[in-house]
């Protein structure tokens, strides 16, 4: 990982000086609590970025393909992105897999309630809440 921040920087910095955006999105790579893939750890620490959409599985018990790892609650991602930007996530994406629908809302309405954090699931409703809720909070992206 000695050279991640390096790329990551770089690669940021130039978008911004040469194409000159409203908006750089970097995707996450990994969990940034995973035990083997945690790149989204650096991307987080490195970038500070304004938006943070935090996807979530609660289904999962562990991390994808390492059974002996436990999947931390979703508390603690909350907080490691809070620590990490200064900031709560800005939304929380719900990854269905192993739930119903019926029980998916349940757990959407009862994070939001529990976090006070915009949840959406993406597969069902899409994300137009989401950008929604950050051309609100950013108007600039809407100008020409």
């Amino acid at each position: 990982n000695d050279f991640v921040p390096g790329v990551l920087e770089d690669t940021v910095w130039r978008a911004y000086v040469e194409e000159k955006p409203k908006v750089i999105v970097v995707p996450g790579q990994g969990s940034p609590l995973h035990p083997v893939f945690p790149g989204s750890f650096e991307i987080l620490n490195l970038l500070k970025p304004e938006v943070t959409l935090l996807q979530h599985a609660p289904a999962r018990k562990h991390f994808d393909g390492f059974p002996e790892f436990p999947m931390p609650p979703l508390e603690k991602f909350i907080k490691l992105v809070e620590l990490l930007t200064d900031k709560p996530p800005f939304a929380i994406t719900l990854n269905t897999e192993g739930l119903g629908a019926e029980e998916a809302e349940r757990v959407r309405e009862a994070i939001e309630r529990e976090y006070g954090i915009p949840t959406v699931v993406p597969l069902r409703e899409g994300l137009g809440r989401v950008v929604d809720l950050m051309l609100r909070r950013f108007p600039q992206l809407l100008g020409g």
